[in-house]
């Protein structure tokens, strides 16, 4: 085995962690394929990308800068460093940052914003996913289910008042879509107003919503239990 087949292996056996949101446990193959492989911008990211969801952003950062010395075109460096620049309240150069990454590649920069956003909602980090849905937005606007994933995040992080008026738009946009009413009912379940919620449990059912009966049934005992304390 030659090194830059072990330089996959290492690579690979990172990923199966990465895969599992495993990310403490991904560091040590990951840098151990980046060391052997040292011109490999591709590792170079993993690294910067797998620091970042650990909280550690002067390394995240550190790597970025690594990845850009070997290639000064890798978009998704460039949405990661607009990520972590919204993340730190550096409004204007995460814009700047991330009209960068959109010049390179519009559609992955707004694949990769979705995937952070959405592994950030994993985390139960939600006011962070809100910061990132809001990010992929700007790039494009018309997209009903990830609008709808945004009202999701808001109401996940106690704006569901905020997340409403997503609602309101994407149904609009696509009154028959089921994943529009589920947000609607999550944004009312987070209020604790549990009668609209099921309300609009019912109608996702009705429109195809996937396993809409647990949610249903996760509800209706949050409302026996609010009935029995009035």
């Amino acid at each position: 085995m030659d090194s830059f087949e072990l330089a996959e292996q290492k690579f690979e056996e990172a990923c199966q962690h990465l895969n599992r949101a495993d990310y403490a446990q991904a560091l040590k193959p990951l840098m151990d394929a980046f060391k052997i492989d040292e011109t490999n911008d591709y590792y170079s990211y993993r690294l910067a990308e797998t620091y970042y969801f650990l909280g550690d952003y002067n390394r995240a950062l550190r790597f970025i800068d690594v990845t850009w010395d070997l290639n000064d075109d890798n978009w998704a460096a460039f949405c990661l460093r607009a990520v972590i620049a919204r993340e730190l309240k550096e409004r204007f150069f995460a814009s700047g940052y991330l009209s960068h990454a959109v010049s390179l590649d519009r559609v992955n920069s707004y694949k990769m914003l979705f995937l952070i956003g959405h592994s950030r909602m994993v985390q139960r980090k939600y006011d962070l996913a809100v910061q990132i849905f809001k990010m992929m937005m700007t790039i494009d606007t018309s997209v009903v289910d990830d609008i709808g994933l945004v009202a999701c995040a808001l109401a996940e992080s106690g704006c569901s008042d905020e997340g409403l008026v997503h609602c309101e738009r994407i149904l609009k946009l696509d009154p028959e879509n089921a994943f529009s009413h589920y947000a609607v009912a999550v944004c009312h379940e987070k209020k604790e107003n549990y009668i609209p919620a099921l309300e609009w449990l019912f109608k996702a059912k009705e429109l195809g919503l996937k396993d809409a009966d647990s949610d249903i049934n996760r509800v209706l005992l949050l409302y026996e239990k609010q009935a029995k304390t009035k």
